[in-house]
């Protein structure tokens, strides 16, 4: 009866429940009763909970299962037999399965890192491994198309990847990071073998780009087209590393960053054509019109794969739509949302209009589309015939879903298709990446936007160094005051150009830049030698200068116009 689910409603806010520990048996017993209800009592108990204003849906409903599901996960224990516990704990399944269920259904009311479980981070990385070789063993042998039927299962089937909702983007970089250095060995191993069979005593344990700063594109192109070919792939799968010709750097990560860095500020520029302004300029996008790049888009691919592969942020600004391309998820109207945000108020005005009779003569389409091609006006029929054939209220939903198709897709299919296959070489389909979400591949491949230096400041250390000098090189060393003094009064762009000079890169890593993992050497006495990095290791090489005034001039000198790694 309804009075009885009330009362499940009710025993579940019970405020003791937010305390794992001191409610392990009742809300256990909640857990239970929910994994035995039937749909429909479980609907009617998620109308309730859905009535709810977010805050309390998230403090009364979902921190008391995270609660428990944490105090679960804890316990998790690796045995030879099995992956996350074999699932003994049937407690596990059905709070995920409770999570998700939740998840589906809240319409993208409550922000998706609500549903983050912090604790799934602390799992060994064993564990973490063996849990997503043996689920995708299983999405292979099973090849089953039905996710609502894996997501609630509470046989000792279960794996975590199943709810890859709960697994935080950290955990997710993490697989990600660990199954690309068993590639990278793997990859090792296999040309190690080769060599042998081939008698060739040259063994190459990287993917060494040789590059010159002046024609950086040329140079690179022609080497990854070599590497993109059937017989030398292979290549692709080693530790990268990039050597610029004349300088004597050595790639421990930072010149990668450079790399990287310079090459897309090239391939991204207008003056090449292959990509566009967003109607709202705010992102970049392919150019539909630019059929002359083919190998320029595969490159690219190739370097999106070389990048999340081997680690390296990137400074790149294509809309969300941009990455769920990549992910090869299906597309909705809600996706234009990223790319135009008039044109899908437009789309959803024609969708939702009453009086729906009058859609045909108040908006005036037809399935036909216009665009502009160097100056002169081209069409396009969605449909065959599509120039007669008006938008009603019968098939304004096949209008809707033709056109977003032909604009997100079909428009670009031939550019896209070589960029994704260029990104295919690098990342394969068994990479962790098939648990992400398009805005968690974003964070994964140009890092955290929001920059917060207070944070920073608090997570740097310091390393006094060879200096002969008696001062505590430390937070109250008047001359690391007076840096931060000058960090935090700097404008934005030039604390970018900060974290560039230091990491390589302007982006924060994942959760933020307390993650970045910041060094400042004392480098020397008072000098007018500038500041130095080492971005491989994220550290700051800062002379010991008499005053702050020094310091600022010889600081902004260094951030402005340092750019190599050569050494003269």
């Amino acid at each position: 009866p309804e009075s009885a689910l009330r009362i499940l409603v009710i025993i579940w806010q019970y405020p003791i429940n937010s305390n794992a520990i001191l409610s392990t048996d009742i809300f256990k017993k909640l857990l239970l009763l929910w994994s035995k209800l039937s749909i429909k009592h479980k609907e009617i108990i998620l109308k309730s909970f859905l009535s709810y204003p977010v805050h309390l849906l998230v403090s009364r409903i979902i921190k008391p299962i995270q609660e428990h599901l944490t105090l679960y996960i804890e316990s998790f224990q690796l045995d030879n037999d099995s992956s996350c516990n074999n699932g003994r704990e049937i407690i596990i399944p059905i709070a995920c399965s409770c999570l998700y269920t939740i998840y589906l259904t809240n319409n993208n009311v409550i922000a998706k890192d609500v549903f983050y479980n912090e604790s799934i981070n602390y799992l060994p990385e064993k564990l973490l491994i063996k849990d997503f070789m043996l689920w995708y063993n299983e999405k292979l042998t099973t090849k089953s198309t039905d996710n609502k039927s894996s997501k609630n299962k509470t046989s000792n089937q279960f794996f975590l990847c199943d709810y890859s909702f709960i697994m935080p983007i950290q955990c997710k970089r993490k697989l990600l990071t660990i199954m690309s250095s068993l590639e990278q060995q793997t990859a090792q191993q296999q040309s190690y073998q080769l060599s042998i069979q081939s008698n060739n005593n040259i063994i190459i344990p990287y993917l060494i780009l040789n590059v010159s700063r002046n024609n950086l594109l040329y140079t690179t192109l022609t080497q990854l087209s070599i590497y993109s070919t059937l017989d030398y792939q292979l290549e692709l799968k080693k530790p990268l590393k990039i050597i610029f010709d004349g300088e004597e750097g050595i790639d421990e990560g930072g010149v990668s960053k450079e790399f990287f860095q310079l090459l897309f500020h090239q391939l991204l520029s207008f003056d090449y054509g292959m990509f566009v302004h967003t109607p709202d300029q705010r992102n970049l996008w392919i150019n539909k019109l630019c059929t002359w790049c083919d190998d320029e888009y595969q490159l690219i691919g190739i370097l999106l794969g070389l990048a999340l592969y081997n680690n390296i942020l990137l400074d790149i600004h294509f809309p969300i739509i941009f990455y769920k391309l990549i992910l090869n998820q299906p597309i909705v109207l809600d996706d234009v949302i990223s790319y135009d945000q008039e044109l899908y108020n437009g789309l959803k005005q024609l969708q939702e209009y009453e009086p729906k009779e009058d859609v045909e003569s108040v908006f005036c389409r037809t399935f036909e589309v216009t665009y502009d091609e160097f100056g002169e006006e081209k069409r396009y029929d969605l449909i065959p015939n599509g120039s007669n054939i008006s938008v009603t209220h019968e098939n304004r939903e096949l209008y809707i879903e033709k056109y977003v198709t032909w604009l997100l897709i079909d428009s670009i299919s031939s550019q896209f298709h070589k960029l994704y296959n260029g990104f295919k070489l690098v990342i394969n389909n068994n990479s962790p990446i098939i648990l992400v979400r398009p805005d968690e591949l974003e964070t994964l491949m140009i890092g955290t936007p929001h920059l917060d230096f207070n944070e920073l400041e608090k997570a740097t250390t310091y390393i006094s160094g060879d200096v002969n000098n008696t001062v505590p090189w430390d937070k109250n060393n008047p001359i690391i005051k007076g840096f931060w003094e000058i960090v935090h009064s700097m404008t934005f762009e030039d604390k970018q150009k900060l974290l560039l000079f230091i990491t390589g890169s302007t982006k924060a890593p994942i959760g933020g830049l307390k993650n970045l993992g910041m060094k400042i050497q004392r480098m020397c006495g008072d000098t007018m030698s500038l500041p130095t990095s080492h971005t491989c290791f994220n550290v700051l090489l800062l002379p010991e200068y008499s005053n702050k005034d020094k310091l600022n001039d010889r600081l902004y000198k260094a951030i402005s116009e340092c750019e190599g790694f050569g050494l003269k």
